[in-house]
């Protein structure tokens, strides 16, 4: 929940999701937002889901944050993305150097890719887990 309320803060005038594929993760989020001091009206939800595939039904976002290094760019998040939205994003860089992290925007249709830096974050998963 840390990242999503970094976001909520981050981003007051906007609206904030956060999707978790453990279960259990999901309720510890929402426990540790419970405890802030602070009431974050713009988290809307903290979802139980694929990051994959993103929020569809919420979309389209002005910016999405992934916390775990994808295989590739995720098609569905670039898709959720509005004119002059922005992905950030670790992908795995096919090497022993770890991932590297993008800036991915969209604009009049077009998808720009600039790598920041070289990262190493844990491997985005596909599916959801109770566990």
């Amino acid at each position: 929940g840390f990242m999503l309320e970094f976001m909520a803060r981050a981003f007051p005038g906007t609206d904030v999701y956060g999707i978790e594929r453990v279960h259990a993760l999901v309720h510890f989020a929402d426990e540790n937002l419970s405890t802030s001091p602070d009431t974050l009206p713009n988290i809307k939800a903290n979802v139980f889901g694929d990051g994959f595939e993103g929020l569809p039904d919420h979309a389209p976002f002005d910016a999405i944050h992934v916390g775990a290094a994808a295989p590739s760019f995720p098609p569905a998040l670039i898709d959720q993305l509005k004119d002059g939205g922005v992905l950030v994003i670790p992908v795995d860089s096919g090497s022993f150097m770890g991932q590297a992290f993008y800036e991915v925007t969209k604009r009049d249709g077009k998808v720009t890719k600039k790598m920041i830096t070289s990262v190493m974050y844990v491997p985005l998963v596909p599916g959801v887990t109770e566990d």
